[in-house]
């Protein structure tokens, strides 16, 4: 065993070549050192010396101390930082150091053990050189090679894994492509055949115009002769009455009422009582018309052309005109609970009318403004009331699309006419109380048969919504404004539009004619007020009240004077003869609707903050 060991000593210090460099390996290994018992050993008594030195050889020690640590401290002042640098050697393994690590490693620690104490047993017998010859670089390098061979076949394997990986990953990327690249294939080919669609669609319409123009044509040419036709029989029915009047007076039948009772139906057209069979057989009703069992709408009545009364009329100066302060406030009180929307006096008694946002109608007395009756039915504010031009009437229009029919004789809503699909901004009584106009949300404006409850027409012309509408003074003519800045001039027979009236720049909010029908007033939301000459289609004068909103205008009974409800609480009344204006300042709050009295001794006036004013 000896030799064997000194063999493998000697043939590990041998000379190697290693041109080769390696970096050394260093390991730590666990050494057990036996404890010997010194139980047995003999110690040998050493003497006790003085080693107490005099103060004057402690004195000079201390002196010759300080001197040199004086000298060390300055000589390490002076240091520059170049000369602090350390430097570090590399001492390469020892033969047993290598030995002891690789039994190590390998876990051989019974033949680490077996080693370990034939080595030393060498050593101590002096058979062994105990000076620690460095192991060679060979050994070194072989080791170091071997475990990157190692850990270049752990990385080998780890690549190969990832390179399965990215292959499967290949594989299904390509087959994504694949599908993407079908599937933009098939999007390029419909979209192909839209084009292609598309472009016979447009080559399809570019026909259209041609086809639209010749049946608006065709359309205006029939419209015409209907109202020809309507004209032709309103004038044969008008001969037939008064015929039948003078037939009834020739042979001594006064008032045209028959002897004895009957029970049959009646017509009520200008003291025609003839049996409703009679009028049935007249030539100008058709045979639908008999088979329905046909009945002479009220309408009939309108339809035939009336002189307005007050076309020639002079009306003297009303008294705020001749006053020298005007108009005053009189009475206020608290209304509603919500803003006022619209206010309308009775055509015959001392009542108005008042309508508001709070879902309710109220009646009162004038002048102490007493409450004498309210209605509700609506689901949303109520934004115009008008009373019948009889008086025992009156409608309202509201938020929820809705126009009813009060009574006041019942007391109680009558009729309901539903066929607005929008919230209604203005309604207006025909002047002989059969039939009403409304203007909606929905950019229409509808003619109501108040009998039947049937819509007569719908007047389509405006693109925004119909912000008011009004029936002109004893005709069939109706004028309307909108959203869309223009004011309009219908004809109600026929349902077109007469005229258009462009000149506002922002909405148009209110429009309204003297009892005359000349002229034509509209107010915008920017406080522009313009006149209109209604028998010439022309502007006439145009009044700058902004910049704040005018909400409502009115004429006075004799068309010298209107007013204005501005949007910052102020009434602006303007002389149109003398192009003078004035202000009325008692309103707290915006002022959203306002009236003239027929004989113009009274305005009245509601604001947002639900109070009603009285002036006089």
């Amino acid at each position: 065993m000896e030799s064997s060991f000194q063999d493998l000593f000697n043939s590990l210090h041998e000379p190697k070549d290693t041109s080769v460099g390696v970096r050394d390996l260093y390991h730590v290994t666990e050494a057990i050192i036996p404890i010997e018992s010194d139980g047995d050993y003999l110690y040998e008594e050493m003497p006790v010396e003085d080693y107490t030195t005099s103060d004057e050889e402690e004195d000079f020690n201390r002196a010759n101390k300080a001197i040199l640590e004086s000298k060390m401290h300055s000589k390490i002042g002076g240091f520059t930082q170049d000369k602090l640098t350390i430097t570090l050697s590399r001492r390469p393994e020892v033969v047993e150091d290598f030995v002891k690590n690789f039994l190590v490693e390998e876990g051989m620690l019974n033949t680490l053990g077996t080693f370990q104490t034939e080595w030393y047993q060498l050593k101590q017998i002096n058979e062994i050189d105990v000076c620690q010859q460095p192991l060679p670089d060979c050994y070194t390098h072989n080791r170091i090679l071997g475990r990157r061979i190692e850990e270049q076949l752990q990385e080998l394997d780890r690549l190969r894994e990832v390179g399965v990986r990215a292959g499967e990953a290949l594989v299904r990327l390509r087959k994504e492509r694949d599908f993407h690249r079908m599937h933009h294939n098939r999007l390029v080919q419909e979209k192909r055949r839209l084009l292609y669609d598309l472009n016979k669609v447009k080559q399809h319409y570019s026909s259209f115009p041609a086809t639209l123009s010749n049946l608006k044509d065709r359309y205006e040419s029939a419209i015409r002769e209907s109202t020809l036709t309507r004209l032709e029989r309103d004038r044969a029915m008008g001969q037939i009455v008064s015929l039948r009047c003078t037939l009834n007076s020739l042979h001594g039948v006064t008032g045209g009422i028959p002897t004895g009772p009957s029970t049959r139906a009646t017509t009520k057209l200008d003291g025609d009582t003839r049996p409703i069979e009679e009028v049935i057989n007249e030539p100008g009703i058709t045979e639908s018309m008999r088979n329905n069992n046909y009945k002479i709408p009220t309408t009939m009545k309108a339809l035939v052309s009336t002189t307005n009364p007050f076309a020639n009329k002079e009306f003297a100066p009303c008294g705020h005109l001749t006053k020298t302060v005007g108009f005053h406030l009189t009475r206020k009180v608290e209304s509603h609970s919500y803003g006022i929307s619209d206010v309308n006096f009775h055509p015959n008694k001392p009542f108005i009318v008042t309508g508001s946002d709070d879902h309710t109608w109220k009646l009162w007395s004038l002048p102490e403004l007493n409450l004498l009756m309210s209605g509700e039915g609506h689901h949303d504010w109520i934004s115009s009331c008008r009373f019948h031009p009889s008086g025992h009437r009156l409608a309202t229009g509201s938020g929820d699309g809705s126009i009813k029919i009060w009574d006041f004789c019942e007391g109680s809503c009558v009729q309901t006419l539903n066929d607005h699909t929008h919230e209604i901004w203005s309604i207006s009584w025909h002047w002989g109380g059969d039939s009403i106009a409304s203007g909606s949300q929905d950019h229409h404006i509808k003619i109501w048969d108040i009998e039947s409850g049937t819509c007569l027409s719908t007047l389509r012309e405006h693109y925004q919504a119909v912000n008011c509408v009004q029936f002109l003074p004893y005709s069939q003519l109706i004028i309307s404004c909108s959203a869309d800045k223009r004011a309009a001039l219908w004809d109600c027979r026929n349902g077109l539009c007469v005229h258009t009236y462009s000149g506002h720049t922002q909405s148009v909010n209110w429009c309204c004619s003297d009892i005359k029908g000349v002229q034509l007033a509209s107010c915008d939301a920017f406080g522009q007020v313009n006149l209109w000459d209604l028998r010439q289609q022309t502007l006439t004068e145009t009044v700058d009240f902004g910049p704040h909103m005018a909400n409502r205008i009115e004429f006075d009974m004799g068309g010298a004077c209107f007013g204005v409800a501005m949007g910052n609480g102020v009434i602006k009344m303007y002389n149109v003869a003398q192009r003078t204006q004035n202000e009325l300042n008692e309103h707290e709050e915006s002022v959203q609707c306002l009236a003239f009295k027929q004989d113009g001794e009274y305005i009245v006036s509601g604001c947002s903050e639900g109070k009603l004013y009285l002036w006089s």
